[in-house]
């Protein structure tokens, strides 16, 4: 009796209706953890922002209001 060998066809079928699920699921994973990462960080410099943030937004709002005038 001659052994047959179906791994192409496991491979192809774990491809087709396994692998589109798991991969949508790891990427959304990794876009959380991202997102966490991203605004763990962002959170942790906002109170040196703030101060130059305002201090460049008067600046700004002076600069638009002399170059309306003219």
């Amino acid at each position: 009796m001659q052994k047959t060998n179906y791994q192409h066809e496991n491979y192809t079928e774990i491809r087709k209706y396994y692998l589109p699920d798991a991969i949508e699921d790891l990427f959304y994973q990794l876009v959380k953890h991202l997102e966490k990462i991203i605004e763990a960080n962002a959170n942790r410099y906002t109170f040196v922002w703030k101060k130059v943030v305002a201090k460049m937004r008067k600046k700004c709002l002076l600069k638009y209001k002399l170059l309306s005038i003219k």
